[in-house]
């Protein structure tokens, strides 16, 4: 059926309302308060109990219009409590309202595992806190930067093997340090 240009299904008892719910999976559920069965209110908490369903909005409607009423139902997890005899000028515009938020919340949560999976490849490349300052914006990724021309040196110090092998390792590591200092003081005197 079509009703205000959306697709519905109507239900006469709490059980029927649930055995549509769990197999067409609406965008919306508009419930009376008082159902065949359960009330609107056991049917509001078993959709919201459901981490799978949580999220869909539940629209209750009642012609006990009491503030009581409207703080039980809000508070059990509906979104919206709606005093009966319905007028369609105010129960649409609430409808389109709870309709967008849903999708808004949906096109987040795809949003939110996008940037999960992007920051999982950028970690492969970078350590997780510089992934996630590129993620972030703290770090833009844009190519280019400065121009330097710059020397490349590579050095090889011949018969260092024998040299490792003949002194401790400290002996070592000091030697190859005072080589690598000698050869940047030279470096830097020419301007390199």
């Amino acid at each position: 059926d079509k009703l205000m240009g959306y697709e519905v299904h109507a239900a006469e008892s709490s059980d029927e309302a649930l055995k549509i719910f769990w197999e067409w999976r609406p965008d919306l559920v508009l419930t009376d308060l008082h159902l065949e069965g359960q009330s609107g209110l056991m049917v509001l908490k078993e959709i919201k109990e459901n981490p799978e369903t949580t999220d869909i909005p539940v629209i209750i409607m009642s012609g006990d219009g009491s503030e009581e009423m409207l703080v039980v139902s809000l508070s059990t997890g509906a979104s919206e409590f709606v005093q009966k005899p319905i007028r369609v000028a105010e129960l649409t515009p609430k409808i389109q309202k709870e309709i967008e938020l849903m999708r808004a919340k949906r096109e987040l949560r795809e949003l939110n595992a996008k940037l999960e999976k992007e920051k999982l490849g950028l970690s492969k490349f970078f350590s997780d806190d510089l992934a996630q300052k590129i993620i972030n914006q703290e770090i833009l990724p844009e190519l280019g930067g400065t121009q330097l021309e710059a020397s490349i040196m590579f050095m090889d110090v011949r018969g260092s093997t024998s040299i490792s092998e003949q002194i401790e390792p400290r002996q070592f590591a000091e030697f190859l340090s005072a080589i690598f200092t000698d050869v940047m003081d030279l470096v830097f005197k020419h301007h390199g």
